[in-house]
């Protein structure tokens, strides 16, 4: 897990993760992220953004003020 300790960094993350090239959010104080796949269309877990199907990761702020992002959606520098 990639673990996000603030707002403020939270924020920076976001923000970097949309430089390359992620397709992240916020929702609230939730982020997501979202990846295309065409058989979003026939699963309960899809979801429709842009005119695309695909699904949505989607990580709340815990009690203690950390998003824990799985690493499969963090985009490393290079």
């Amino acid at each position: 897990m990639y673990t996000i300790n603030s707002l403020d960094s939270a924020e920076r993350f976001v923000t970097k993760q949309q430089k390359h090239g992620k397709d992240v959010r916020w929702d609230g104080w939730d982020i997501v992220f979202f990846r295309p796949a065409p058989w979003g269309a026939s699963s309960k877990n899809g979801a429709f953004r842009r005119g695309v199907w695909g699904f949505e990761n989607r990580y709340a702020v815990s009690g203690n003020g950390e998003w824990n992002i799985d690493w499969r959606d963090v985009r490393a520098d290079r």
